[in-house]
């Protein structure tokens, strides 16, 4: 296959409404293990508030039912959200397109699915025993990681079959693509790295960065690669074409942040890169270096973002989650747009609509028009 050509307006505005959403078990910071969380058996931090977040943040899951709502398709009015999916698993991410919303569920079964935009429900696209975590989608394919089974796989848009691009892999976690290459982070606590593969026949994977400490959230922004380090709450960046062959040159990376607490997705607009802090706000960065500023008090534990361009979106998690918007810069007050969600993840916006996940109790992905 010939490098393949540069997305449509369409798909890159998928890549603008790409936003993390992952099961809490897949955090790999030992940073979120403070003493206010159980870890799993790999070590990773799970659903309990830091020690030393504000009261409102502590608030938030204080005396809260584990179990959500049973999750039952279809909606009420437009001014309340319609259940479009009800996952057997929790999403892994949701993206969306010109024509539709898709996600990955992180579980056997349906694992990655789409629905219409304004109208429709979930329809399966694979089914696999591995779940699916990451997940892009350009004007062919729908391209998504299965870390218990450490690949990468591609689906045709037209139909088909998914078919492997990388197998063999440590745990790849969250996509981002230019069109021509897949950008990737993957690997275990103390060891991650952010990985590239050119859509090309014989590509071979390339790593642009490794010796991390849990490279999470990926964005694109120009000749350069973001992500989140949720190890060491770095905001990270490296070129993503960098100089040499693939198995020589020099790899370099600028930490243009650092002191967050778990940052579980990131944004890029106007500039700036955008992450959650989880003592309670949503931060952001010069994506040419400069000060950590403070955009909103999150109301909670932030987790997944999202933007439209000019307006950021957040999620709250914990059993009382909610779903809150606010103007793109720096301290502004952010509005509830949804409240009382069982711990909502992952975001996505499209012209006059925005997608979410939660994942406590029965999971579902859900939609809110004319918002």
């Amino acid at each position: 296959m010939s490098p393949r050509s540069r997305l449509t307006a369409a798909a890159a505005f998928a890549q603008l409404a790409l936003a993390a959403c992952s099961p809490r078990e897949s955090y790999v910071g030992a940073s979120m293990d403070d003493g206010g969380s159980t870890s799993s058996t790999d070590g990773a931090a799970v659903d309990a508030p830091p020690a030393d977040a504000s009261p409102e943040v502590a608030a938030a899951d204080a005396g809260r039912p584990d179990l959500g709502p049973p999750c039952v398709l279809g909606g009420t009015t437009a001014l309340l959200p319609a259940t479009i999916g009800c996952p057997q698993a929790a999403p892994g991410r949701i993206v969306v397109t010109d024509r539709y919303a898709y996600w990955s569920v992180d579980g056997p079964g349906a694992i990655v699915l789409r629905a219409p935009l304004t109208t429709g429900v979930g329809e399966p696209l694979v089914y696999d025993e591995g779940g699916a975590l990451g997940l892009a989608v350009d004007d062919t394919f729908v391209y998504y990681t299965q870390p218990t089974l450490g690949r990468v796989m591609r689906l045709p848009l037209a139909g088909g079959a998914p078919t492997p691009l990388v197998t063999k892999l440590d745990a790849p976690k969250f996509l981002a693509s230019d069109g021509a290459s897949l950008y990737w982070t993957g690997g275990r606590l103390n060891n991650g790295s952010v990985l590239k593969l050119a859509l090309a026949d014989g590509a071979r994977p390339e790593t642009l960065l490794d010796g991390q400490s849990g490279p999470f959230a990926i964005a694109l922004d120009g000749a350069y690669v973001y992500w989140t380090d949720i190890g060491d709450g770095s905001i990270v960046r490296a070129l993503a074409h960098p100089p040499g062959d693939a198995d020589g040159g020099v790899r370099t990376a600028s930490r243009l942040a650092s002191g967050l607490k778990g940052p579980t997705d990131l944004v890029l607009a106007g500039g700036y890169a955008y992450a959650p802090d989880q003592l309670g706000f949503v931060r952001r960065v010069p994506l040419a270096g400069g000060a950590l500023e403070t955009v909103a008090d999150a109301h909670g534990r932030p987790y997944g973002l999202a933007t439209d361009g000019a307006t950021l979106y957040w999620s709250t998690s914990g059993a009382a989650g909610a779903i809150f918007a606010a103007p793109l810069g720096a301290s502004v007050t952010g509005r509830a747009l949804v409240e009382d969600q069982a711990d909502p993840g992952c975001l996505a916006v499209a012209p006059g609509e925005l997608y979410w996940a939660t994942q406590r109790g029965q999971p579902t992905v859900r939609r809110l028009a004319r918002f």
